[in-house]
């Protein structure tokens, strides 16, 4: 299975753009960091939605609402780090282990 900073730097991108969003993207990066913001943010409403909707009909989430869309939120993260300059796999490696305070073992 490739690690995460193999997909952050083999990503496939053969999604479809406007002219126009391929154009200005490659002159300002903040045009595609907004655009794959604006994606998390409608994964997470769909999510949030999700458990707003569990908290009024007293039943459990739809995990096929969660398998959907978390997804989502990596692959718009590797996006934006890849624009960024940013390791990302080292990164949450780092955060993960900052926060908990021990070192997560080296795969075998």
């Amino acid at each position: 299975m490739p690690s995460l900073g193999h997909l952050q730097s083999h990503q496939p991108w053969t999604i479809p753009y406007s002219t126009e969003f391929q154009r200005s993207r490659k002159t300002n990066a903040v045009r595609q960091i907004t655009h794959d913001l604006l994606h998390v943010m409608k994964a997470v409403g769909r999510m949030a939605a999700e458990c707003e909707k569990a908290d009024h009909v007293m039943k459990g989430v739809s995990y096929p609402t969660f398998r959907d869309n978390l997804p989502d939120l990596v692959i718009c993260a590797l996006h934006i780090a890849q624009y960024v300059g940013v390791d990302l796999e080292t990164e949450v490696i780092a955060t993960m282990e900052r926060h908990n305070g021990v070192q997560i073992p080296p795969e075998e």
